[in-house]
């Protein structure tokens, strides 16, 4: 009876384990870049947080800096430049009434793969209580929300709802709502199947075999349509 109870609980245990890893099973890549370095806390807490609220979906992320020319494939990628001084330290007083902590681009109606995360504005909102990788996590995983979904409606609660307040960016938990992380899921889901299941469903399997640059990954994912020089509407996370 006790070996038995012993090969079941190892059974478990293999099953478990198996079970994490295919829960991560999708590959995102994102591209970033930081206007100023943060500090290795604050990049840490950017890392971890992004990954912790990402992984109920499948959705395994794996972080590239832009101007990364190693050839390799990923089932998607998005570019997020991180802008302003992303570190721990209240920011001056807001004198524009610009209280936007996010935004997503959008060309010609179309949601491309390609946001900016705004520090300054984070640091002016959070006050330096010690959150700033965290919030810039949250913030970050609202835009790839709309970068993967490729909409412009926000969600009614929860990372995707279109403002957040100081208590939701810096509490210990704060997550996609349920229908949200749903779809995220379903996207993974769907991204991981096999190449040739993959063509029918109308997914890609994106190669950064295409050339060098932020435009020539955006192009490979079929995302960039017009110079990113050029200015373009975008979507907006604000503070509430």
């Amino acid at each position: 009876m006790s070996l038995q109870i012993r090969l079941s609980a190892i059974t478990f245990v293999i099953l478990s384990l198996a079970n994490v890893a295919s829960a991560a099973d999708t590959e995102l890549a994102v591209f970033y870049s930081f206007d100023i370095a943060p500090s290795a806390h604050v990049t840490a807490d950017l890392q971890t947080e992004l990954s912790r609220v990402l992984a109920p979906s499948r959705l395994r992320v794996d972080w590239r800096p832009i101007g990364d020319e190693t050839p390799e494939d990923f089932s998607d990628l998005v570019v997020i430049r991180f802008r302003g001084a992303c570190v721990e330290a209240p920011g001056e007083e807001n004198r524009t009434g610009d209280n936007h902590l996010g935004e997503t681009e959008v060309v010609e109606g179309h949601v491309i793969s390609f946001a900016d995360v705004r520090c300054d504005e984070l640091r002016r909102y959070l006050g330096g209580n010690g959150s700033m990788g965290r919030a810039m996590a949250r913030v970050a995983a609202h835009e790839i929300y709309h970068m993967l979904t490729g909409s412009v409606v926000h969600g009614r609660a929860g990372i995707a709802r279109a403002e957040h307040s100081r208590a939701e960016l810096s509490a210990d938990t704060f997550d996609f709502a349920p229908t949200d992380m749903a779809w995220l899921k379903q996207w993974a889901e769907r991204r991981a199947q096999p190449e040739s299941a993959r063509v029918s469903t109308g997914q890609r399997r994106i190669s950064r075999n295409a050339g060098s640059g932020t435009l020539a990954l955006l192009r490979a994912a079929g995302v960039a349509q017009t110079p990113l020089s050029q200015p373009r509407p975008s979507i907006n996370t604000q503070l509430r």
